[in-house]
């Protein structure tokens, strides 16, 4: 395949946990640079470094059609995951991130004032990925090393986002019982059984309509009802 362009028609792409090594790792992402129409991109555990990151900014920075990213399992450390970042926030397409098991932040960092500093900077960043995108709608970031401080300001974050469903958070030393209960308060989390019931009687709903070609305001009717607590009679 590394022989040839990427395929014109080629959509998805999965590497997970094959542990490749570096090289083919790197000149794989070396050759999406090329014009392609790759909508779902998987590295996960594939062996990303500093050359192949370098290629990676470069194709989500040019690349019109890639929706989904992840790139999980990589244990990239706080200056690989900082270039990525800086482009992540600019990017107004991606709906997927998946940037989990790789280091954001420092867990342990004995100077108070350049944590301090790298602290702002991730908020900056992350706050804009969050805020910004019209499309994002789903966010990995179980175990990236995220402080408290971080943790709490994705209090803001989420209650400005203009399309984030879910954000995972789990596995970070900075998620307190404190902050999951602020968090849980300030963006009006829906609790478990709300989605679930909201998700099944949509599922049955839409299969009905599907059929009859009728519109969505009944769907949205139901949410009405979930949200208000009423019965379905």
């Amino acid at each position: 395949m590394l022989k040839r362009k990427v395929p014109d028609h080629l959509q998805e792409l999965h590497l997970i946990h094959t542990k490749a090594v570096w090289r083919a790792t790197d000149d794989l992402v070396r050759h999406m640079r090329q014009k392609n129409y790759l909508r779902k991109l998987s590295l996960v555990e594939a062996g990303l470094n500093d050359f192949s990151l370098v290629n990676l900014c470069e194709v989500i920075r040019t690349q019109k059609t890639l929706v989904s990213l992840d790139i999980s399992w990589n244990q990239l450390m706080p200056n690989q995951m900082r270039p990525l970042l800086e482009i992540l926030q600019k990017n107004r397409r991606l709906t997927n991130l998946n940037l989990s098991w790789n280091n954001i932040m420092e867990a342990n960092n004995a100077d108070e004032k350049g944590f301090a500093i790298h602290n702002e900077d991730i908020i900056m960043m992350l706050g804009k990925i969050i805020k910004h995108s019209k499309t994002m709608q789903h966010m990995n970031l179980t175990g990236t090393g995220l402080s408290s401080q971080v943790i709490y300001e994705f209090g803001t974050f989420l209650r400005r986002s203009r399309s984030v469903c879910v954000v995972h958070l789990s596995g970070n030393p900075g998620l307190s019982q404190e902050n999951m209960e602020y968090l849980s308060t300030r963006v009006k989390c829906r609790t478990k059984e709300d989605i679930e019931r909201f998700t099944r009687i949509q599922a049955v709903v839409k299969g009905v309509l599907r059929g009859q070609g009728a519109s969505s305001n009944i769907i949205t009717g139901i949410k009405v009802k979930v949200d208000r607590e009423t019965a379905f009679t």
